[in-house]
């Protein structure tokens, strides 16, 4: 959800963070459906690094899920 984590100041607190691709998809699509998609400044390598980051993420929630049955 977010690349470049949440950032932390010492004293003040957290501050903004960058969303992840997707949701920043989904922020610019505004919630309205439609059948295209602007493709201005999309980088296929950031896509393929997101999408890799949510296979690890569901591969880990996987394995957590079946450590749970087990137990």
């Amino acid at each position: 959800m977010f690349p470049e984590g949440i950032p932390y100041f010492r004293n003040q607190g957290f501050g903004t963070a960058k969303l992840g691709y997707i949701f920043e998809l989904i922020r610019t699509f505004g919630g309205q459906k439609s059948f295209s998609v602007d493709q201005r400044g999309i980088n296929w390598n950031q896509l393929m690094q997101e999408s890799g980051k949510w296979s690890n993420i569901i591969h880990e929630l996987e394995t957590e899920n079946q450590y749970m049955d087990a137990a």
